[in-house]
This record gives structure tokens, C-alpha cells and sequence, in this order.
């Protein structure tokens, strides 16, 4: 029997990296300008989170500038924070080696744009484990519309029903299990709406340690 496709959230789930993104704002007004990438050219069309925040802090910055100019500085602030810092959450990475020893196909599905997802997920001495990284830069769909699951299972050439996907946001799992995908709750200090994720996922594990068991109980 084939095992079955499994599919992580980068953030909050793989790396601890929520607590910085809810407090988005605070963290780009301490940003040290000096440090832009001047070479950087941005794409405000195909970049999701790039996008979003440049759309979201213009409302909160009192100076004028232009979207690509913000963009710019945006993208060295989220750059410097995935590539400064090993992140990675406990257990994640002995959880991972066994599960690739295993034979499983790992993948990656975040929100977090493909630049600054691959930038994190080296830092933290992981990247090689997964077989492909999902964007929504990269797949042409938001990770809150239901187009981005389908176009991971259509690229990977499974059915949904293969596949586990491990998130800490209630949405994205509410959105996977709409496809068909079993989804699996994972816990963070940050989840806000704890019990819903609880609620709504099939299973759910507190920390990596249990990936193994919750495999074998899927059998």
C-alpha cells in the first residue's frame, strides 16, 4: 500500500514564527533600515504576502511611500527574519528524519511567500526533507481559497483522501478536509482559537513526538 502524502503549514506548525507575524507592525517599525535589499525588485502582482503587507501597512505608516519602494523594505525585513535565526519548533527535525527513513514524501504548504519560506526552512536545516515547497506565489492561489489545496494534490497527482495536512490555523484545516484531505491539528503557544482548531481538525497532536503513533493509528 502507497503511505500516504504528507503536507505541513510552515508557520506556527513547523517554525516558531507566529508570535512575530501577530505583531507584524510593531516588529517592521523596529526594523533597521540601513539593512534594504536595494537590488530586490518586486512583483505586488504575484506575491501574496509581500503584497498584503505592503497593502496592509500603508494604513499605518504616517510618511509617504510609494507601494514598490515599501515592498522593498518589506521584503528585506522578512528576508532578515527567516535567514537570521534557526526557528524551528521542538522535535520537528527528529520527527522529520524518521518519517523520510519511513518512506514518506513530505511537502510544504504555507502562506508565507516561496522567497522567504525556502530562506526559513534552510535556516533551520530542513529544507531537504521535503519533496516540494507550496506558495501562493508560486501555486496562483491564496492558502484561504480552497484552488490552492486542489492545485497541490493536482500537482503532486494524488487524492485528496492521500493526503495528511498538518496546520495550526483553523481555516487552512477546514479548507484541506473541504477538499478531502484528513486533517491534523498541531498546537502553538500563538493559535488564538485554540479549541476551534481542535474541533474542527480529524486528529491533532500536541507536538511532533506523536506524528509516528497517529500514523500508525491511520493504518
Amino acid at each position: 500500500m502507497n503511505k500516504r502524502k504528507l503536507i505541513f503549514d510552515m508557520d506556527g506548525t513547523l517554525l516558531d514564527t507566529m508570535d512575530w507575524w501577530n505583531n507584524f507592525i510593531k516588529n517592521f517599525h523596529e526594523f533597521d533600515r540601513a539593512k534594504i535589499d536595494e537590488s530586490f525588485s518586486p512583483d505586488l502582482v504575484n506575491s501574496s504576502s509581500l503584497s498584503y503587507s505592503v497593502s496592509m501597512l500603508k494604513d499605518y505608516l504616517d510618511e509617504v511611500i510609494t507601494d514598490e519602494r515599501l515592498a522593498m523594505v518589506i521584503h528585506s525585513f522578512i528576508k532578515e527574519y527567516y535567514g537570521e535565526k534557526n526557528r524551528i519548533k521542538d522535535h520537528v527535525r527528529k520527527a522529520l528524519e524518521t518519517l523520510e527513513k519511513n518512506g514518506y514524501q513530505m511537502y510544504v504548504a504555507t502562506a508565507t511567500d516561496y522567497l522567504y519560506a525556502v530562506e526559513g526552512l534552510k535556516k533551520a536545516g530542513i529544507y531537504e526533507h521535503f519533496t516540494k515547497v507550496y506558495t501562493p506565489d508560486k501555486v496562483g492561489y491564496k492558502k484561504h481559497s480552497i484552488g490552492y489545496y486542489e492545485k497541490i494534490t493536482q500537482d503532486i497527482g494524488v487524492d485528496a483522501k492521500d493526503c495528511l495536512f498538518f496546520d495550526d490555523a483553523s481555516y487552512a484545516l477546514d479548507l484541506a478536509q473541504s477538499h478531502g484531505m484528513i486533517g491534523v491539528g498541531v498546537y502553538d503557544d500563538n493559535t488564538s482559537n485554540l479549541n476551534e482548531v481542535k474541533r474542527i481538525a480529524d486528529c491533532f497532536i500536541e507536538d511532533f513526538t506523536e506524528i509516528e503513533k497517529l500514523l500508525e493509528n491511520l493504518v
